[in-house]
């Protein structure tokens, strides 16, 4: 039986723990029985030219998804803004951690 994937979603740029941040939500998800798209797992190691660029990369991968996962304090990334807005456009079912805004 396949599991439901998740894509992992929440700030980067202003927030200096987001690796930590993205892998707890990671772990969280695996042990609910989840698979997992982590963003900052697949560009670990090398950076885009600019937002737009990694926006082309992650929203297709979102889409693969079943749910999406809003870490605490997404409302304040852009991109975690917009992958929020390209879920509800997609149907793709909104999850947030404990903590996390509501949208």
């Amino acid at each position: 039986m396949e599991k439901d994937l998740v894509y992992i979603s929440g700030g980067v740029s202003l927030n200096p723990n987001y690796r930590k941040d993205f892998k707890r939500g990671q772990t969280k998800m695996e042990k609910a029985g989840f698979a997992v798209i982590n963003p900052v797992e697949i560009f670990k190691g090398f950076k885009l030219k600019d937002h737009e660029a990694y926006m082309k990369v992650c929203l297709p991968l979102l889409e693969q998804a079943d749910h999406i996962l809003m870490l605490c304090g997404w409302s304040t990334s852009e991109g975690a803004v917009t992958e929020h807005n390209h879920a509800k456009l997609h149907n793709i079912s909104i999850m947030y951690e404990d903590g996390a805004e509501r949208g």
